[in-house]
């Protein structure tokens, strides 16, 4: 606190004059002494009057403002002789004001005086000012701490006043400050120039001393702001009160809906709009506690909720029908059941739902696309598409004569008419776009878009075979002899690749879902189908809890027996055994304005990057007589090289291969990073079907970049697609949901074969688009990679030049997005070896044979 000094008795800028009939003067003078909480002395310096602690309630703001005391009355309402009393034993105002230059002890503390630094009226106002506890704007950078005798500096500019002190609406503004000065200028002299107080004449310039009131015995008011009910003792108890309680809440909701739905699903798996809440995944996704795997909860459930599109019910040729069968097999697997799922309608909100637990997997019809699986828009989250269970190709379908023009890309003469209704995906919008101007195309979904060609709106309908063959047109198509009411093009625009979809965090139950697709496909080229007396449901054997893949093939059949059930009994094959195989999934929107470069969020790829190496190991299989001068072999080597490239920023030096001819697939050989010459098979399961336990944990597989022309199955070769070539990344380098190594790795394949359907190679590398979508510092890897690689021809064609000969191109060319093809959907045999008697095929193309099966 500082000292205090009046400098004049009339203060022309207040009006003050020190006349004693100045009522309301010596009322405001007894405001000011005791907001400050100062004690003058009396004629008995020795004697403090004690403070008047009466005031009102705390403020809105939590601080406490003192009223005028009762003691003093208005002035027109108190005779002088009372007011003389009210002011015994107190030292004027001025003469407190006069005091602050004369008296040098005020607060002490470490013993050192604290002396005034102001000058003139206008700053002694403000001194005075901050006597009564208060802060002036001109004193920015000071408070006052409560301990005895402390000055603290503190910033400059508004900030923390110090202990005690609170920042009070007007203190501190310039029109304040001269009010505050008025208020501690009031004169207690009269006209004679006596002390009302004490009637003795007024000292030239009086000493007064201001005290701390430190003294034990006084009562001091402090002032202490209302703090926020959950930051005071008894809101902290109630928080924690009932956050125990909700809890508690939270654990018996859960198992009532665990008991509750055991045993839910039996009907076949009947579509229902709600099913289990109960969280079904590891416990690093956001919206469970419970830290068990998916299969865990699934297996306690008893029940596998599976998402599925609303589309039309009934029907012999149904993609409904189909992905239930899917999902059917799913729950076989790890149920022992088929019967015991949940098929639940999902639309837009289909990766909500998913990543809300509301569903363990997605098989709606969802077309996979690498900038989806990195970040997926609806919900910000990172998810795994599988290989794609259907590939669909988007057809024209419509009247023939604006089939035909839009084919073609017409718009004029007899094509004037054309108007074209697009079911609305940012593929299907980019090309339509680029074909015709805005008035000839209208895009929506597709049931608005079916509506609009049945009524006459428009005159052809986009959309792809799935959608298609899945709603109510199947009826007006005649797919023999495309004489129906509507026709379907033969040339097909794109394809949408649609794949199932699980949480990013577990990978077990990813490799379950891939697995049930792999073998089911599988078992159609090993010839093993449908049989009830093998299937736990129906056999009366006891379900002991073991994933094995053939349940599902047991319970429901294999691919080709859901493919010909669901969807149509329409087989092509090709005289020369070997189609086009080579894939990769759309990368999808590029852009992104705010991704994080993935090389600063994957802990394995910072340390692949801090290292200044890649490690590549190649697997030198036995069984397929593999050496290093294989033409598998030497594509690894080049695929390594090119993903040292967009890793080190074109340093195909960087990569570090090795080879090896023996391996033990139990878990992953912690001196590389990425392995090649393997396949899913070898890492997750046997040739029994059985899920190998927490491989999951070690392998994190990719997509195939080479197929070879036969396969082994239980130690005998057949001839066939074989062996899937796949990338294998580490996946115990890092947190599961901080992985995105694969993803860069997948992209890097995804390019070179985007390159090859672009039509890019070395030389004009540069027209491939920029991948924004894996952060700013790998943008241009696509260019990168295309510059020092080429496309897969080029790499195909430069590694067999160098090979041993032994291996042929077979199935290893790219599959394009756009060209002839069925026009309804369609299975080709020879992709797995196995094709109906060819007495019953008959030619379509050169080449190609065409079954039906129901022959």
């Amino acid at each position: 606190m500082a000292q205090a000094k009046s400098n004049s008795q009339d203060d022309p800028a207040t009006g003050a004059t020190g006349d004693p009939a100045s009522e309301e003067a010596h009322a405001e003078a007894r405001q000011a002494i005791e907001l400050g909480k100062i004690r003058a002395k009396s004629e008995h310096p020795d004697e403090l009057a004690p403070l008047d602690l009466k005031g009102p309630p705390p403020s809105a703001d939590g601080i406490s403002l003192p009223e005028t005391p009762d003691k003093v009355q208005p002035a027109d309402q108190t005779p002088p002789e009372e007011q003389q009393k009210q002011l015994e034993g107190l030292e004027t105002i001025e003469e407190l004001e006069k005091k602050k230059h004369k008296s040098t002890e005020a607060f002490k503390g470490d013993g050192e005086d604290v002396k005034p630094g102001s000058k003139g009226d206008e700053e002694d106002a403000k001194q005075s000012s901050r006597t009564n506890g208060e802060v002036d704007s001109s004193t920015k950078g000071t408070s006052l701490s409560d301990g005895p005798g402390e000055v603290v500096n503190e910033h400059d500019g508004p900030g923390p006043l110090g202990p005690g002190a609170h920042a009070i609406e007007g203190i501190g503004t310039p029109g304040m400050d001269n009010e505050l000065a008025a208020q501690s200028q009031v004169s207690t002299v009269n006209a004679a120039g006596e002390d009302l107080a004490t009637g003795v004449p007024a000292e030239e310039d009086p000493q007064v001393e201001a005290y701390l009131v430190d003294d034990p015995g006084v009562p001091v008011a402090e002032v202490t702001p209302i703090m926020p009910f959950f930051q005071r003792k008894e809101g902290r108890r109630t928080v924690a009160v009932v956050g125990v309680l909700l809890s508690a809440l939270a654990i018996l909701l859960g198992v009532f809906l665990t008991k509750n739905n055991k045993g839910q699903g039996e009907d076949e798996g009947q579509l229902s709009e709600f099913p289990s809440l109960l969280p079904s995944d590891l416990p690093s996704s956001m919206p469970s506690f419970d830290a068990r795997s998916t299969l865990a909860i699934v297996q306690d459930r008893g029940v596998l909720n599976c998402g599925v599109e609303d589309t039309v019910e009934g029907g012999a040729v149904q993609f409904g029908e189909y992905t239930g069968d899917l999902c059917r097999q799913v729950a076989a697997n790890v149920l022992g059941d088929p019967g015991k799922v949940n098929l639940v309608k999902v639309g837009a909100d289909r990766f909500e739902r998913l990543h809300g637990r509301d569903v363990d997997l997605l098989i709606a019809g969802e077309e996979s696309t690498l900038a989806k699986a990195v970040r997926e828009p609806t919900t910000g989250g990172t998810f795994l598409f599988g290989y794609p269970y259907y590939g669909a190709t988007v057809h024209y379908i419509g009247l023939q004569k604006y089939v035909q023009c839009a084919v073609e890309q017409k718009r004029f003469g007899e094509c004037k008419d054309l108007s074209i209704c697009a079911y609305d995906t940012s593929d299907i919008r980019d090309l339509m776009t680029a074909f015709f101007p805005g008035p000839f195309v209208q895009f929506g979904p597709f049931p608005e878009m079916e509506k609009s060609l049945k009524n006459g709106t428009c005159n052809v309908l986009l959309s792809d075979t799935y959608r298609i063959y899945g709603s109510s047109l199947q009826e007006d198509i005649d797919i023999l002899t495309n004489s129906g009411k509507y026709f379907v093009s033969d040339f097909h625009i794109a394809r949408k690749q649609l794949g199932q979809v699980t949480r990013f965090e577990d990978g077990e139950w990813f490799n379950i879902v891939e697995g049930t697709r792999h073998w089911s496909a599988k078992a159609f080229q090993f010839g093993i189908g449908k049989d009830d007396s093998s299937c736990p449901a129906t056999n009366g054997d006891d379900f002991d809890g073991s994933v094995n893949f053939f349940n599902g093939v047991y319970c429901v059949g294999n691919y080709g027996e859901i493919f010909q059930r669901s969807l149509g009994s329409h087989v092509i094959g090709v005289s020369s055994r070997y189609i086009t195989m080579v894939d990769a999934v759309k990368f999808g929107p590029l852009t992104c304005d705010d991704c994080e470069n993935i090389i600063d969020t994957d802990p394995y790829l910072r340390e692949i990057v801090d290292a200044g190496k890649l490690k590549c190991g190649i697997y030198l299989d036995p069984l397929l007589n593999i050496t290093t001068t294989s033409v598998s072999t030497l594509i690894a080597e080049q695929l390594c090289r090119a993903i040292a490239v967009a890793i080190f920023q074109g340093k195909p030096n960087a990569a570090e291969i090795s080879y090896l001819e023996e391996m033990d697939f139990s878990k992953f050989p912690d001196e590389f990073d990425v392995m090649f010459g393997m396949g899913w098979e070898d890492a997750m399961s046997n040739d029994e079907g059985d899920l190998l336990p927490r491989r999951a944990d070690e392998w994190a597989p990719s997509i195939a970049y080479f197929f070879h022309d036969k396969y082994m199955y239980k130690g005998i070769k057949n001839i066939g697609v074989g062996k899937a070539d796949i990338f294998m990344t580490n996946a115990k380098r890092a947190p599961r949901n901080a992985q995105r190594f694969p993803f860069l790795v997948l992209a890097i394949f995804m390019a070179i074969v985007d390159a090859q359907r672009r039509g890019i190679s070395r030389a004009n590398f540069n027209k491939m688009p920029l991948i924004e979508f894996l952060g700013e510092g790998l943008s241009f890897i696509g260019r990168d990679v295309v510059a020092f690689a080429g496309n897969y021809d080029d790499i195909f064609e430069e590694a067999y030049a160098k090979s041993d000969g032994l291996i042929e191109r077979g199935w290893n060319t790219v599959l394009p997005n756009s060209g002839q093809a069925p026009r309804m959907p369609t299975m080709f045999c020879d992709s797995l070896g196995v094709c109906p008697p060819a007495e019953f095929a008959f030619d379509i193309a050169p080449g190609a044979y065409y079954w039906n099966w129901e022959y």
